[in-house]
């Protein structure tokens, strides 16, 4: 029985009674049957900086960080990671909103299991008993408050927890409820088109990791997997080929920072799947352009509602081979209220800000073009027609080599707004301004030169940053084009021109 989410304040009351526990009638298990080893490699820099307390945990009691303190691989990691579960156990045995939360229990059971055969030795059998009872009593608290779980990635995470303690423990009941809860979300997350309805690759790459971890644990235990796995598995791995760009990491859209490209090539390694990405995801409203050496990804839908959602409506990122060009300024962690709201701004994406607020479309279209190997799109939103009056277009084009982009950014409507157009360059490019202003010459990492130029607006260079997530910000450049609109609204025209390598 699942409390409504009326009776929730009154349930929380229940639990956190002294004798709640009494109620989850559980024993601990004999022995657990654990799956594979765990195959994501851990951050062991990040870990270091834990250890030492440099750094603190973003969430101290979902044991995320036990894969970056497995990587060090010495003993003074294991002992941490020892000493801190023990301190975890003696004080959370009881029931708290924060520590039991649906999924804080399903990330933390899931992490239990997965590094138990590190995290556990045989010359510690009580805290083994210990993690055992008490991993025992909360997944039978969790299978009780399962639908509590945010709406999203974090329903599939708790979900995620209660399935593998089901296959370590032996416990059909919760593998069914597990299941079928686990089908629903599925279905209702997994876009046609292979996308993650939050729209942010970060976060797509989570939920299939979590469900590659769920088909190997099912596999391991000769149980059937469960109602829309392998279609999603399917789906999902194009979707990741979709976005990942020139350098193998992944796109900069809706809370995606710096994701390193091998853990992507691992995701996409395990999930087995072969599937080509496709030239528009239409479902997920993001639109590809390749040619040559030259990627473009365009984010051409709604934004989602969700805490992950950027107003980047129209705005893009390219590379050449493995060097980044433009982007958009990245993400931050929870714990940084402050960068994490400055991101999801307009003006921190590479498209056009009307009046220095933010877009908020209602409606998105785009239409796509290919012809002899070249690459037109052509979009539209209206996010800034309620508040100022204006429709913006923007088309690009990429040529059959990959040598040149041309944009084209049209604003239809009311007179006399300012506007500016703003393309976000890696912290890696370096950009100046041609001695005529009229150009921006732009040095690669690789060494490739490119130009911009622009008609319509003048051309100005200012401060930019990448944030890539939980490290700081590095400093990087932006061109800018400002303007106001006229009687017939404005047009910008521009193009990133390859010069090759000098």
């Amino acid at each position: 029985m699942t409390p409504s989410t009326l009776f929730r304040p009154l349930a929380h009351l229940f639990f956190g009674l002294p004798f709640y526990g009494y109620f989850l009638k559980s024993t601990s298990p004999a022995a657990l049957a654990l799956g594979p080893a765990d195959p994501w490699p851990g951050n062991a820099d990040l870990a270091q900086r834990l250890v030492t307390g440099d750094v603190t945990l973003a969430n101290p009691h979902d044991f995320n960080e036990l894969s970056d303190i497995r990587a060090m691989g010495d003993m003074i990691a294991s002992s941490w990671a020892r000493q801190r579960l023990r301190a975890w156990l003696d004080s959370h045995a009881r029931w708290s909103e924060a520590a039991w939360a649906p999924e804080t229990i399903g990330n933390r059971l899931s992490n239990w299991l997965k590094h138990a055969p590190w995290l556990l030795d045989e010359s510690q059998p009580g805290l083994s008993q210990d993690l055992k009872a008490a991993a025992a009593l909360q997944a039978r608290h969790l299978a009780r408050t399962l639908s509590w779980a945010p709406e999203g990635q974090q329903q599939l995470a708790a979900a995620k927890g209660l399935l593998l303690w089901s296959l370590a423990e032996g416990n059909d009941a919760l593998l069914e409820r597990a299941a079928s809860v686990l089908t629903l979300e599925v279905k209702k997350q997994i876009h046609p088109d292979g996308g993650h309805v939050s729209r942010s690759p970060a976060v797509h790459l989570v939920v299939l990791k979590d469900l590659i971890d769920m088909k190997v644990w099912l596999n391991a235990s000769n149980r059937e997997l469960f109602d829309g796995l392998q279609s999603a598995l399917d789906r999902m791995g194009p979707m990741v080929r979709f976005w990942r760009m020139g350098d193998g990491s992944l796109a900069r859209f809706n809370d995606t920072g710096d994701i390193s490209a091998a853990q992507v090539s691992l995701a996409l390694a395990l999930s087995g799947v072969r599937g080509k990405p496709l030239g528009t995801a239409p479902h997920s409203g993001f639109e590809r352009l390749s040619a040559g050496r030259a990627l473009v990804l365009m984010d051409a839908g709604r934004p989602a509602q969700d805490d992950h959602a950027h107003a980047g409506t129209l705005s893009f990122e390219m590379t050449a081979g493995r060097q980044r060009i433009v982007s958009n300024m990245g993400a931050a962690p929870a714990h940084q209220p402050g960068w994490r709201q400055a991101l999801k701004h307009t003006a921190a994406h590479s498209t056009v800000t009307v009046g220095n607020t933010d877009s908020l479309p209602l409606s998105v279209s785009s239409e796509r073009q290919e012809e002899q190997g070249a690459v037109w799109v052509n979009t539209r939103h209206d996010g800034y027609l309620a508040s100022h009056g204006l429709i913006h277009k923007r088309r690009l084009h990429l040529d059959s080599q990959g040598t040149t982009l041309r944009g084209e950014d049209r604003l239809e409507g009311k007179e006399g707004v300012e506007v500016a157009l703003r393309f976000h360059l890696d912290p890696q490019v370096q950009a100046a301004l041609s001695g005529d202003a009229q150009a921006v010459l732009l040095k690669l990492g690789d060494g490739a030169g490119w130009r911009f130029r622009a008609k319509g607006a003048a051309i100005d260079m200012e401060d930019s940053a990448f944030k890539p997530g939980d490290d700081s910000p590095r400093r990087s450049q932006q061109i800018v084009l400002k303007g106001a609109t006229g009687s017939g609204g404005a047009v910008v025209k521009w193009a990133f021109d390859s010069l090759g390598k000098r």
